[in-house]
């Protein structure tokens, strides 16, 4: 959300004139869509029978089982924790996660 939070500022502080509504609304959503898309990979869901179905995070860590890929996230959190300036999407490319 932090990553988000920039880039929607970062867009309102750039001055920039929308001549159109619809115009505003698609740099918005140009700045939240892939943000927004890593949240729903990340959580866990129910599918359409009702059975929760884990998140990118649940299924590659295993629930928290898998030691080395749990650790991975966990650098991958700590160094956005660490860094305001950090990314995310950075942060887990360093420690070689793929969403």
């Amino acid at each position: 959300m932090r990553d988000m939070e920039r880039d929607l500022s970062a867009l309102f502080a750039s001055g920039r004139k929308f001549a159109t509504q619809r115009e505003l609304e698609s740099a918005v959503d140009g700045a939240e869509s892939p943000i927004l898309s890593i949240h729903k990979q990340l959580q866990s869901l129910k599918d359409g029978q009702g059975n929760l179905v884990d998140g990118i995070y649940d299924q590659q860590t295993k629930d928290g089982t898998d030691a080395k890929v749990q650790a991975q996230w966990n650098a991958a959190f700590q160094a956005c924790r660490s860094n305001p300036k950090s990314r995310l999407t950075d942060a887990l490319t360093a420690q070689k996660v793929t969403i």
